[in-house]
């Protein structure tokens, strides 16, 4: 019944209940276990495995080599970048310098 207090009994009973449970649990979680292990269906075929293996290097490697290329892209165009920055600024240092150097004489002309 729902919401009552159980009795003492039923609280030893529904330990018991558990206890019992969870070596039930184990017992078939660790004979599923040793199962699969010991299955055809799980042992590491060894042609597969190391074809699988090695599948998995070259994906690696394509991953590391595009990875390479991204870096070395992304640091040519900032290169460039700043190149064009420093550029403009040095561009404009020597013409406002010119457009100074234009006025003093003009200041001296007269």
């Amino acid at each position: 019944q729902p919401l009552r207090e159980l009795t003492l009994e039923q609280v030893e009973i529904n330990d018991r209940i558990a206890h019992d449970r969870v070596l039930v649990e184990n017992y078939c979680g660790r004979l599923c276990t040793l199962w699969a292990m010991c299955s055809d269906k799980y042992r590491e075929d060894g042609t597969n495995y190391h074809n699988y293996l090695k599948r998995l290097r070259v994906i690696g490697h394509d991953t590391n080599t595009k990875k390479l290329a991204v870096q070395r892209r992304y640091r040519e165009k900032r290169h460039m970048r700043l190149r064009r920055m420093l550029v403009a600024h040095v561009g404009s240092r020597f013409a406002r310098q010119r457009e100074s150097d234009d006025e003093s004489e003009d200041f001296f002309a007269h």
